[in-house]
């Protein structure tokens, strides 16, 4: 749709040269003829050709300068031949709305190590007074090519208007770039002519006709809006834009609060509605508090003045699960600037509790409803001795998690020691399932119900609720259209403090115009989720008032007292303490990605094609590492042409240790990846990669697990062929222990059942996996959580 993305058909890539130098750079076909691009991209350059399409189409013509601004690096090129009959409907974005109004813009730029053109995505700043400063997000970033030439000229779109050109001037923030304001080149009266000559005689008469038709209608509906009321003519003004950063497990409630909420002022202001709250998930808890400390600037390489920013505005209001996520953030942001921080205070309550099946009966050392809390070494010993299994969300990703796995240490491993700690961390991971969060995590026992009658889970009340009434889990977990035929008890535990999700407002230095907004949603939240409200919103519903009473239906836990404070200094160090013990103990695996970059892979995926589908799952997967682990990486086939070719190229081949700087080369490696090749060995990778690990025990290091991850779309050339067969697949398979774990994930339309490839190689031992964009990331956790588990 036009208010969304530039039209690719005019998108231009521009190469210029003259004699021994050669310049690249991109723009936009604005009239049938005339491009708008930057002046350094063509400066002293003689032999100008530009192709139009991203695609490209057709052959490349030359181009001449017309008009050109030194100041502003922004220069008119003529095409001299087959330019466009029907060019784009010409809108701009004036920069100086971007002060009081939050704007993201779009684009497709020609950096040189994306030829065949690159949509991209990022921020206008909010400073943007005499000229456009963005940030733009970073989608490749090659491993040897770190030239970014090729995107100069682009043309920045804001809802479909035009608001700059990437010029090569410096902007005023570090990690932003700037753009010429389109405006300012209307403001030259030969700029602005030669745009109004090269326009259609026919547009130009339909342009006045529907002026002059537009001047009488107007005029008519003013005086007609004089005799009667409400008037007919209204127009509601912008609305605030206040960005709301919240975890995943609060986001569904806050949603459905937010709307309401929303609907609310609009009512109050005579259906105009004053503000719109974007609610976002910015990553798991570290993530979160990580960007705060850095400004909320993304940790991306360097290229040239970009830097990554991909977390997208810098939230005006920050709602985490607990204040104990401020007292981490005090703690890791020493010698930093963040934002400046006021903490309101405690919006709701969630107690954590540990749910486990009710068909198991009551667990007297659990708690049974009523009771005092449990003791954790006496509760979780009783889960074990039932014969249940233990789940967890990560306690990186997750603050609730981290509590409980504090507690569990402190009960069960009180010494700290290594193996004491590594034992308890194998207990209550036992069930092989990790999330983001808690209602991920409860989606993935919806999902395998296999195991969901003998698994018990640490997480909170309200998503145990939100489990035992069948609603929404999640995009993978659907509501199931009443309660669940196996519910959950849920049992409180004995020194786990409850969370208290705080009101937290972010003051970034200037005032965007939303303070006011802030305070009304502040003052909006504390009133409707207090004791004895009448208007508790339906999000809400499932947690509790800040004097422990719940909000909703029937609780499952009785009324208790409000927890207590986290005081910074001591939560943060126990809280440290913990989540180092954890990343410490976590069985070490050795991991091998291979990644499909056949010609097939250009085709539709759940996140643009299949390759930048495949692309963000390995980088999902890489997110998922720590520094115990090994991470190697191939892509097939390896480079050559014709259909036969039968190998892998190995990018980066498997070392001990996955530290950041490697995971940032693995990253650089994926990103560089194009789908240009004809053949498909499929089954060459997935059998060469298992025959890797034929000796996964005795790699250097003693890794505990060995697994092969394999992202394609399933779609191979017919045979015959040379190569592999999946009979050759299930041999290497057959000799391989359970500590090797072979996964082909695929992220095209093929299946993994019937006599496709991928059904083939399921029937000879991989582990296949269909593809869904809504469980794409439920199934990076699963992959680890099953590998680490094997490994302990």
């Amino acid at each position: 749709m036009w208010w969304h993305n530039p039209q690719k058909r005019f998108v231009a890539e521009i190469r210029a040269g003259e004699g021994d130098q050669e310049s690249a750079g991109s723009g936009y076909l604005v009239t049938p003829h005339l491009v708008l691009t930057a002046w350094h991209v063509v400066q002293g350059m003689t032999d100008i050709r530009v192709h139009l399409g991203v695609p490209a189409q057709g052959e490349a013509v030359d181009a001449h300068v017309v008009w050109h601004h030194q100041d502003l690096d922004v220069v008119l090129l003529r095409l001299d031949g087959g330019g466009r009959r029907n060019p784009p409907r010409l809108r701009w974005f004036r920069a100086h709305w971007v002060r009081w109004m939050p704007a993201s813009f779009v684009t497709y730029a020609f950096p040189r190590f994306a030829p065949a053109g690159k949509f991209l995505s990022g921020r206008l700043g909010s400073n943007a007074g005499g000229g456009v400063h963005f940030a733009v997000r970073l989608v490749y970033v090659p491993h040897e090519q770190r030239d970014w030439s090729g995107a100069s000229g682009a043309n920045l779109f804001v809802w479909g208007r035009l608001v700059g050109v990437v010029s090569n001037r410096k902007a005023r923030e570090p990690a932003f770039l700037y753009a010429a304001p389109f405006e300012s080149l209307m403001a030259h009266r030969d700029f602005a002519r030669l745009l109004h000559d090269d326009m259609p005689a026919a547009r130009l008469r339909r342009l006045w006709t529907w002026l002059i038709t537009g001047g009488v209608l107007v005029t008519a509906a003013v005086l007609l809006a004089a005799l009667i009321r409400p008037p007919l003519l209204s127009e509601c003004p912008p609305p605030v834009e206040l960005v709301v950063s919240t975890s995943a497990d609060q986001r569904p409630a806050l949603d459905t609060a937010m709307a309401e909420y929303v609907d609310e002022r609009a009512g109050e202001a005579g259906q105009c509605a004053p503000v719109r709250v974007s609610v976002g998930v910015a990553g798991g808890a570290q993530d979160v508090r990580a960007l705060l400390a850095r400004g909320w600037e993304g940790e991306g390489q360097e290229l040239e003045g970009y830097r990554d920013l991909t977390m997208g505005p810098r939230p005006h209001v920050w709602l985490p699960d607990s204040s104990a996520d401020l007292a981490l953030l005090e703690h890791e942001t020493e010698g930093s600037a963040p934002p400046e921080i006021v903490d309101h205070g405690s919006t709701r309550v969630t107690p954590l509790v540990v749910a486990y099946p009710r068909a198991v009966g009551g667990v007297d050392a659990c708690a049974p409803i009523g009771a005092d809390p449990a003791g954790v070494s006496d509760c979780l010993g009783a889960l074990g001795e039932e014969g249940l299994l233990l789940a967890r969300p990560s306690p990186r990703t997750s603050t609730s998690a981290l509590i409980h796995t504090q507690a569990a240490y402190t009960a069960l491993a009180p010494d700290g020691g290594e193996e004491e700690t590594r034992r308890v961390e194998a207990a209550v991971t036992s069930a092989g399932l990790d999330a983001e969060g808690g209602l991920a995590l409860l989606c993935a026992l919806r999902r395998d119900g296999s195991d969901a009658d003998r698994t018990a889970v640490l997480t909170t009340e309200q998503a145990v609720q939100t489990y035992n009434s069948g609603a929404a889990l999640g995009p993978g977990c659907p509501a199931i259209g009443g309660p669940v035929d196996a519910p959950l008890f849920a049992a409180g535990l004995e020194g786990v403090a409850d969370l208290d999700h705080p009101f937290v407002e972010l003051d970034w230095g200037r005032d965007d115009g939303v303070r006011r907004e802030v305070t009304e949603l502040r003052e909006w939240m504390f009133e409707r989720a207090r004791s004895g409200s009448e208007d508790v919103p339906d999000g809400f519903e499932g947690y509790r008032a800040t004097d422990g009473e719940h909000l909703g239906d029937e609780p499952l836990l009785p009324a208790h007292e409000p927890p207590d404070r986290f005081d910074p200094g001591v939560w943060a160090e126990r809280l440290q303490r913990a989540l180092l013990r954890q990343q410490d103990v976590r069985g070490r695996i050795d991991v091998l990605i291979a990644l499909d970059r056949s010609d097939s892979m250009r085709g539709p995926g759940s996140d643009g094609t299949r390759l930048e589908t495949a692309r963000a799952r390995a980088h999902g997967l890489l997110d998922l590492l720590g520094p115990q682990d090994s991470v190697g990486l191939w892509a097939f086939p390896e480079p050559g042409t014709g259909t036969d070719v039968t190998g892998q190229e190995h990018l980066l081949p498997l070392q001990p240790r996955a530290t950041a700087d490697r995971i940032d080369q693995a990253r650089s490696y994926v990103d560089g990846l194009t789908a240009d090749y004809e053949a498909t060995p499929l089954t060459d990778a997935v059998r060469d990669g298992a025959a890797e690990f034929e000796t996964c025990l005795d790699r250097p290091s003693g890794p505990g697990a060995c697994v092969v991850v394999v992202f394609t779309d399933g779609v191979a050339l017919p045979g015959p062929r040379e190569g592999a067969a999946p009979a050759d697949v299930a041999d290497v398979l057959d000799g391989l222990g359970e500590h090797v774990l072979v996964h082909v994930v695929s992220v095209g339309t093929e299946g993994c059942g019937g006599d496709g490839v991928l059904g083939r190689l399921a029937d000879a031992g991989a582990r296949c996996h269909p593809p869904s964009s809504a469980e794409s990331d439920q199934l990076l956790y699963t992959i680890v959580a099953e590998a680490r588990r094997v490994a302990e």
